[in-house]
């Protein structure tokens, strides 16, 4: 039989005691739990993110499909009703009203900035040709040089779109049409 002091002695030998096991065990386990929490906020953190570029990104693409449609109405030298001019004025205020309370990410605030260069070239073409309906002097062809000046704002704002998908990490591919295909995390 072990007396008092060799059982005393053989605990102090032991590596961990009971309460030290519980509390590395208690440690560990909170740890973990703060890592995963962590992990899961940084995740939806980013589905966050993605979730704003898609929304800014629809409501760009939705900008220039509707001054696009107004500007080919002119291009194809359709007779314009004068009638239509004002709503069309109007038109052209909303898209620089839009375009300007746009809520870029950071990752495109140069793109807006294109964005807007472009949506105000586009309205003073509009504006040009439907000053010249009013007048009754409509000319085809000074519509197309205002659309080629154009159309380097329009190589700008692509530009300047794949340059903001890459800073935001947005993985996107362009397709034959010349439609572009981005992955957003939802």
């Amino acid at each position: 039989m072990k007396d008092r002091e060799e059982v005393l002695y053989e605990e102090k030998e032991r590596l961990f005691t009971k309460k030290q096991i519980v509390w590395i065990i208690v440690s560990a386990v909170s740890l973990m739990v703060i890592v995963i929490a962590l992990l899961f906020g940084i995740d939806q953190v980013e589905a966050y993110k993605h979730k704003r570029t898609n929304h800014y990104l629809q409501e760009v693409e939705q900008l220039l499909k509707e001054s696009e449609q107004t500007l080919q109405t002119f291009k194809e030298g359709e007779d314009v009703p004068v009638e239509l001019l004002p709503i069309i004025e109007a038109s052209g205020k909303e898209w620089i009203a839009t375009a300007q309370s746009l809520n870029a990410p950071s990752a495109f605030t140069k793109h807006k900035e294109a964005v807007k260069q472009l949506i105000l070239k586009r309205y003073s073409v509009v504006s040009s040709a439907a000053l010249m309906v009013e007048i009754n002097n409509y000319q085809v062809n000074t519509i197309e040089e205002l659309l080629a000046a154009s159309q380097e704002l329009v190589d700008l704002e692509k530009e300047q779109l794949f340059a903001s998908l890459e800073a935001a990490q947005i993985k996107y591919e362009l397709l034959e049409d010349g439609t572009i295909r981005y992955y957003i995390r939802k």
